[in-house]
């Protein structure tokens, strides 16, 4: 099932990474109230991207650009992503892979946009700990880890290509949006990094 959709522009001149989550309820036409939601699209296609089917046609509606790559993840494929980046520090405690998890599915509770904020605290997190980390993201090693959990509506090589250019990880380029509104991540006077609502 549809737990959320990213949308992830990278600016290689200034190195900024833009990152906005959608609820799977989001509607394929926000102005029409029985429009189907892209929930309902992505389980038309069978829970797989095509370029040709009603979940790609749902995201167009949304996004005039057309995307140039597709990635979906499941949550195992999470898990093994989650366990290379290491410990999260979330809400002021450290917390590995399942723990993350658990914690993303209580919060999930309260309703699909809590969720989509519960996976952008995340995002932020993983990218904090990955800048402030001495090894680098291998994109090639990550999708070697995802396995067979993860699709991607390009060649694995040429997504590597693709995201290659983000390294070195640099948290204070990073601009998320949850349901909830933009995060950015920047540095603290105490030579921390931290995650605050951007203004």
């Amino acid at each position: 099932q549809l737990q959320a959709v990213w949308l992830a522009l990278f600016q290689p001149p200034s190195q900024r990474l833009y990152m906005l989550g959608l609820s799977p309820l989001t509607l394929q036409q926000p102005a029409q109230p029985d429009s189907p939601r892209l929930l309902d699209a992505f389980a038309a296609d069978g829970g797989r991207y095509r370029p040709d089917g009603q979940f790609a046609r749902a995201l167009a509606t949304l996004m005039p650009l057309q995307p140039t790559a597709v990635i979906l993840l499941d949550r195992q494929g999470a898990a093994s992503l989650l366990d290379y980046v290491g410990s999260l520090d979330l809400n002021g405690q450290p917390l590995n892979a399942a723990a993350t998890l658990a914690w993303l599915d209580a919060v999930g509770t309260a309703g699909p946009l809590e969720a989509v904020d519960a996976q952008a605290a995340i995002v932020q997190a993983a990218i904090v700990a990955l800048s402030q980390s001495a090894k680098l993201p291998d994109f090639n090693v990550l999708l070697a880890l995802a396995g067979g959990h993860v699709q991607i509506s390009i060649k694995a090589e040429q997504l590597a290509a693709l995201l290659n250019p983000i390294e070195p990880l640099q948290a204070q380029n990073a601009l998320i949006r949850g349901a909830s509104g933009y995060f950015s991540v920047v540095s603290l006077p105490d030579g921390r990094v931290g995650v605050v609502p951007a203004s």
